[in-house]
């Protein structure tokens, strides 16, 4: 048998442009491993990073596995490229598919495809013992709101004196001075989250450790602003001492030419200009610094100079380069320690916060998922052979890592020790990286591309280790699409490189990444002429107008020419433009009835009833706020109500007379609570104080009928979860339910798969989905910003006393600092981030990509996406030749290449039915339903009924076959039932005589169900409800009386009751049933059936009311 790679290297690394199968090849190979040897199933980990692509993984390589091992034609690519790699025969790689399918099914705990951060989760588990943590600890993923407790535990725990509150007075002064908001509680929370970074992380020790000395930050502090000062007062000093001199000689300004003497005006003055390399000197001041004849006014050159004056003036060039010197290393020296102070009181309570986290988690119990890598990577410490993957490690052979341009730095030193371990053996070959450089757009979540972009230069493995293979086919879009973007990016590459010019290691990098940005056309695609490109670039002065009417304009027109909703995706940069566009879209297009399907209208904070249940919160932690009772009414009557004149109600109810004052003239008040549910009245609110918050919840939902709303009981289901969630760790009143809904529960999306309808959803989000038809507004987006803040490592003196400083992102204050190449260094990052977010976005596109900027610059130097895309454009169109590209006397371009192209839907649905993995879901409707239920405690002992009766009398229920068939037919709900719970029965005791044996039964049975009807009562179409209570009220005695018939039913149109009897009939038992119905009838139920089955005379009577 041969190996999965002909190479024979134990490590492949695949670069995988858009659309070119990168699924098929990580389920190929692993496929691979398996067919090459079944028993492998225990020894391959692939690591994935969501849950999602975890979840579409493992599906894929179980229906694949499956449509091999049964010769089924969705699998025929598969098979086709394991026969001729492998070398084997068709017969020997279905027999080994489905004995490996198998394995995997019956050791799914082997089946190893999960996401990096799971995988380290199960490595400190099994390590969790040696670390001494609690086995209760609680996993906790959301960081942000322990960080935001614990700011407010140190605010709240502020004491005159204590060190925090210097800090903070100082940081409040601070802001004061710049003139910014004195109130910082916000920006240290936002700041506050950076200890959950990796670069944080690494330095958190030093930070530590100078932490320990209470006066280090402030004396470091005042070291900044002595370099500041005395930068400041040397530069002022250049400028005074160079009047000085020349008045020493007896001269004076005007002695020189105009201008002559403006740089050290400036440097004298303090200006701002000297600040600027071109500024500082001025046009006049660069000529001077080679030509003394410059200081002299023209009418003294003219005429023979002064031999003298002509001396001192060749002596003021040598003196004024040596000062612009001078000056370039005093900004150095002003810069750095400016911006090396800027942010240094945010620094410190860095490290107060970070130890009330440890202490808030402590006191918790509770371990932070953002703290794994961290935690591994100081046991790993540069160890060869960790004892962390002892117990995991050992049995690895194959290891399989997904999007690897989205690996954060630390993730990598922890799991390269493992993936060097597994591929040192000769006989594992088969581990493989998969990653795109062009596609890295996770930045602000710890990805690095460099990771992926010099694996082969990095020292982590040798040459003869590692094998880089390119996927450059495109087999996901068009031919024209495929086109336009070689193009385009071959252009955009071309513009960043000019971007990245000044800094030559940057643009070999930047090279390197986008060496591949060209992709191949399937041959079968080729010269099809299919799919259609449009750009248009817009005027600033109507540009949301035009951008949100052209969207309307394109979505009409795909959908006349035969598109369908769900194959049209918009996609944009912020969520704010998707939530524009879609409440554009929503009111224009009411006429064609289109869906909007985005993580936005599925969020909690976009239904109608949970937003109700909040506001009701909110009245009852407000009840004197009538503006909240309004609104609550107002939605009560439209949503629940259906009340068409709420406006006018509201306005009678708003103002009445409740009465007069001592000086007889009217009170007013508001008189909502007419207009609210009959239970929820002033008093009644007082009494529902008393229920926890989840119970309130429940009765709430019930009072205010929004289980009634239509579709809504999935939002009310996943608030109820998440609210369960926070009261698990949280002792919580309503004012903190509101808080945390505000915070974090209004966000959180209701999943909803294959909706049908038009997706919209950020390009982020969007990565690794194709859409036939892509279109992208508001493509304008900055290049940079100088709001960011980059974290930096000094290394020069005194700025290096302090390991990590966070910085303003700020080009020329960067540029003329020690942060020169962490400038450089972030530059680069934001042209490959902004780069890729383009290459995203337009490879999404399968048949049609329109896009809509804006074609006015932006601010100078500040590059956006709309002026690339219109340089990428020109060169396109005229050094090329390719598209139409037009241009208005506004400045409008609007560039078009190709025809326009609408797939027609796959009709093959027989064939893919056949793969038992790939059969159609069927989706099934919610409806949330809320019962009182008052709990009675009582132990349950089942053996009490059928062992250990407390008299003979007892025991002979249970030997009745009347009896025994009544227990049977209320634990089954369809015929296949029969046989498991009769083995049930006799396990349990229950079938304990030797006369009234499973066989018997079942032959009383058979006769029992040859009634058509009653075969019909045990069929898969009902839902079931057995033996439930029906409660009702006596009305004489005004006791709760409980009903049980022996088995409801309903298919969600009509509903059946049925009791059974096993004796003679009596007239009572028709008047039980039709009780039953009765009642079923009165909770509002239609349709109601009723039956009564004598099972000993194998007779059914209909009851009728």
């Amino acid at each position: 048998m041969t190996s999965t790679h002909s190479n024979d290297k134990p490590l492949t690394v695949y670069k995988a442009s858009a659309g070119s199968g990168k699924t098929f090849t990580l389920t190929l190979q692993y496929i691979k491993l398996l067919i090459q040897n079944p028993q492998h199933y225990r020894s391959i980990l692939a690591v994935t990073f969501t849950n999602k692509a975890t979840e579409e993984m493992k599906h894929r390589i179980l229906s694949k596995l499956y449509g091999i091992a049964h010769q089924l034609p969705d699998a025929a690519d598969y098979m086709d490229r394991i026969v001729k790699d492998l070398n084997l025969s068709q017969q020997a790689v279905s027999k080994n598919a489905a004995e490996a399918m198998s394995l995997l099914i019956h050791h799914y705990n082997y089946f190893k495809v999960e996401t990096i951060d799971a995988f380290f989760q199960q490595v400190l588990r099994n390590i969790a013992r040696e670390l001494d943590l609690n086995a209760k600890l609680k996993v906790s993923l959301n960081d942000n709101q322990i960080e935001e407790k614990a700011v407010d535990e140190i605010i709240e725990n502020l004491r005159k004196g204590s060190q925090e509150l210097d800090w903070i007075i100082e940081y409040i002064r601070g802001n004061i001075d710049e003139e910014k908001q004195w109130n910082v509680i916000a920006d240290i929370k936002t700041f506050g989250r950076n200890i959950f970074k990796d670069y944080y992380k690494e330095h958190s020790k030093e930070i530590d450790r100078i932490a320990e000395d209470a006066n280090a930050f402030s004396t470091f502090s005042r070291k900044m602003q002595r370099l500041m000062t005395d930068a400041r007062n040397n530069l002022i000093a250049i400028g005074t001492d160079f009047f000085s001199r020349i008045a020493e000689h007896g001269y004076s300004e005007s002695t020189f030419a105009s201008n002559a003497c403006g740089f050290y005006a400036r440097l004298r003055d303090f200006k701002k200009e000297i600040f600027d390399d071109d500024k500082a000197l001025g046009a006049t001041g660069r000529q001077l610094l080679d030509n003394p004849e410059k200081w002299l006014r023209a009418a003294d050159r003219k005429k023979n100079p002064d031999a003298d004056l002509l001396r001192f003036a060749e002596e003021l060039t040598l003196q004024l380069n040596k000062d612009n010197e001078k000056r370039r290393e005093l900004v150095r020296q002003y810069y750095s320690a400016m911006l090396t102070k800027a942010h240094l009181n945010q620094l410190r309570l860095l490290h107060s916060i970070e130890k009330m986290v440890e202490e808030l988690n402590r006191l918790a119990n509770r371990f932070q998922l953002s703290n794994t890598q961290s935690l591994l990577n100081q046991l790993i410490d540069k160890d060869d052979s960790p004892f962390i993957y002892e117990k995991i490690g050992g049995r690895l052979r194959f290891i399989m890592i997904d999007e690897f341009q989205d690996t954060g730095r630390m993730q990598w030193e922890n799991f390269k020790v493992l993936l060097k371990e597994c591929i040192s053996r000769i006989e594992n070959i088969g581990s493989i990286i998969v990653g795109d450089v062009k596609q890295s757009i996770y930045r602000w979540r710890d990805g690095d591309w460099k990771l992926l972009n010099d694996i082969d230069t990095a020292g982590d493995f040798f040459t003869e280790q590692l094998d880089i293979k390119p996927l450059q086919t495109n087999y996901r879009s068009s031919d024209n699409i495929i086109q336009f973007n070689n193009a385009f990016f071959e252009a955009a590459r071309q513009s960043a490189y000019d971007n990245a010019a000044s800094d030559p290691k940057g643009y070999a990098e930047l090279a390197k990444a986008y060496a591949d940005v060209e992709q191949l056309i399937p041959a079968q695609k080729q010269k099809l002429n299919r799919g259609l490109v449009e750009v248009r670039l817009l005027s600033q002065e109507t540009y949301e107008e035009q951008t949100l009417s052209l969207v309307e304009e394109t979505v009409r027109m795909l959908l006349e020419q035969g598109a369908r909703q769900k194959d049209i995706a918009i996609l944009a940069r912020k969520n704010d433009a998707i939530q524009l566009t879609a409440a554009y879209l929503a009111e224009h297009l009411r006429d064609l009835h289109v869906n909007i399907v985005s993580d936005e209208a599925f969020r909690l904070d976009a239904s109608v009833a949970v937003c109700m249940l909040v506001n009701v919160f909110r009245v009852m932690a407000n009840e004197d706020e009538a503006l909240l009772k309004a609104n609550l009414a107002k939605d009560y009557q439209v949503y629940v109500k259906h009340n068409e004149h709420v406006d006018e109600d509201l306005l009678s109810h708003a103002r009445k007379e409740s009465g007069r004052n001592a000086n007889d003239q009217p009170i007013y008040s508001d008189s909502f609570d007419e207009l609210l549910p009959n239970d929820f009245r002033h008093e009644d609110r007082l009494k529902l104080q008393s229920l926890s918050v989840y119970d309130l919840s429940e009765e709430l939902i019930r009072r205010f009928q929004l289980n009634s709303i239509n579709g809504q009981s999935a939002y009310l289901c996943v608030f109820l979860d998440k609210l369960n969630e926070y009261l698990t760790d949280n002792t919580a009143n309503l004012n903190d339910v509101i808080r945390e809904y505000d915070e974090n529960i209004c966000k959180v999306s209701i999943q909803v798969d294959n909706a049908d309808g038009i997706r919209m959803l950020t390009i982020h989000k969007s990565k690794g989905l194709e859409f036939p038809h892509v279109i992208i507004p508001f493509c304008d987006w900055a290049l940079e910003r100088d709001s960011n803040t980059i974290w930096c490592s000094p290394t020069e003196q005194p700025y290096c006393d302090m390991p990590l400083i966070p910085v303003d992102y700020q080009a020329n204050r960067m540029q003329q600092s020690i942060y020169r190449n962490d400038y450089y260094e972030e530059h680069l990052q934001n042209i490959v981030d902004n780069l890729n977010l383009l290459y995203v976005a337009f490879t999404r596109a399968g048949n049609n990509l329109f896009v809509y900027g804006k074609a006015d610059p932006g601010q100078k130097g500040r590059e956006n996406r709309s002026e690339l895309i219109a340089k990428c454009l020109d060169s396109m169109a005229n050094e090329k030749q390719m598209g139409q590209l037009e241009a208005t006397e506004k400045g409008e371009k609007a560039y078009r290449y190709g025809r326009l192209y609408i797939e027609e839907p796959d009709r093959n649905i027989a064939t893919a039915s056949l793969n038992v993995f790939n059969q159609s879901s069927t989706q099934e409707s919610l409806q949330l339903e809320l019962f009182d239920n008052h709990v009675q405690f009582r132990q349950s002992n089942q053996s009490r009924d059928f062992l250990m009766p407390e008299d003979e009398t007892k025991r002979s229920q249970y030997i009745e076959m009347g009896n025994i068939l009544h227990q049977l037919f209320s634990n089954i709900q369809t015929l296949e039932d029969i046989e498991p719970q009769l083995n049930k029965m006799e396990a349990d005791g229950i079938l304990y005589d030797r006369e009234l044996t499973p066989a018997k039964l079942k032959e009383v049975l058979q006769e029992s169900f040859r009634s058509p009807v009653v075969r019909e009562w045990f069929s898969p179409k009902w839902t079931l409800y057995n033996e439930c209570n029906i409660l009702s009220v006596d009305p004489q005695t005004h006791e709760v009386v409980k009903h049980r018939p022996d088995r409801i039913m309903t298919d969600g149109r009509q509903m059946i009751v049925v009791d059974f009897k096993f004796g003679n009939r009596h007239r009572e038992y028709e008047s039980q049933v039709r009780q039953y119905m009765t009642l079923l009838t009165a909770m509002g139920h239609e349709h109601v059936q009723g039956f009564l089955w004598f099972v000993r005379l194998n007779e059914v009577v209909e009851v009728k009311l």
